[in-house]
């Protein structure tokens, strides 16, 4: 005679490994947000090349966007290297069950070494921040929703060190670029870091939020980031 308490187990086996529907369809939310598009710059100081900084995107199954920044800079003086910098990082962002909107992507962790001429920084944490009303953004300037935040300053995290420290933001001006061949909004980032490190940055994003430009003084020499499909071959 068949058992039902055999019946009961096999329901219950079911019930537990079957997603309810709300989280099955959120999933498919997930699968089907789009990935930024990857970025590639060439890195100039003073007009003359020194490395890059690229940013890749992928997408992972507990974390919905992993971000891997990789930056490589060499100065030389007559063949000799006087500044070498190297940053490597990886971020972690969760999407809002809330808003169907990439914007509200939430910062939730990051792993960076930094190595300046020799010098090791690490920097890893695990700020979960995604389970609180609080938007944070990285100083990784790739998700330009820091801009939507209606903020004349707002507190970032310097991916450097791990430390925050407050952002002013204006928008400049829409330009065109690249020999005129591209539309982009310029804003002004201005701020001092934990270790009296002054940033001061002018940086450009096209209509979609891309950000496709930059340039700052460092230690009197202007830096340039030129973005890959504009960068003369």
């Amino acid at each position: 005679m068949f058992s039902y308490k055999l019946i009961f187990l096999v329901f219950s086996l079911l019930a537990f490994f079957t997603l309810p529907n709300d989280v099955e369809s959120f999933n498919k939310e997930l699968s089907s947000f789009g990935l930024p598009e990857n970025l590639y710059f060439h890195v100039y100081r003073n007009d003359k090349k020194i490395g890059h900084h690229s940013v890749k995107f992928s997408k992972s199954k507990d974390v919905l966007l992993n971000v891997d920044i990789n930056i490589v800079l060499n100065v030389k003086f007559l063949g000799i290297n006087i500044y070498k910098y190297m940053h490597q990082n990886n971020e972690k962002w969760k999407y809002s069950r809330n808003n169907k909107n990439s914007s509200d992507l939430k910062f939730i962790s990051l792993s960076t070494t930094t190595n300046i001429n020799d010098e090791i920084i690490f920097c890893n944490e695990k700020v979960e921040l995604y389970e609180n009303e609080k938007y944070i953004f990285p100083t990784s300037y790739w998700n330009s929703s820091f801009l939507k935040r209606d903020l004349f300053s707002l507190e970032v995290y310097n991916t450097q060190d791990c430390n925050f420290f407050d952002l002013k933001v204006k928008k400049l001006a829409d330009e065109k670029i690249y020999d005129k061949g591209l539309t982009a909004s310029r804003y002004k980032l201005f701020g001092e870091t934990s270790h009296g490190n002054v940033l001061d940055i002018d940086i450009w994003y096209d209509k979609t939020g891309k950000w496709v430009k930059m340039i700052f003084l460092k230690d009197g020499s202007e830096i340039k980031y030129i973005l890959d499909e504009y960068h003369e071959k």
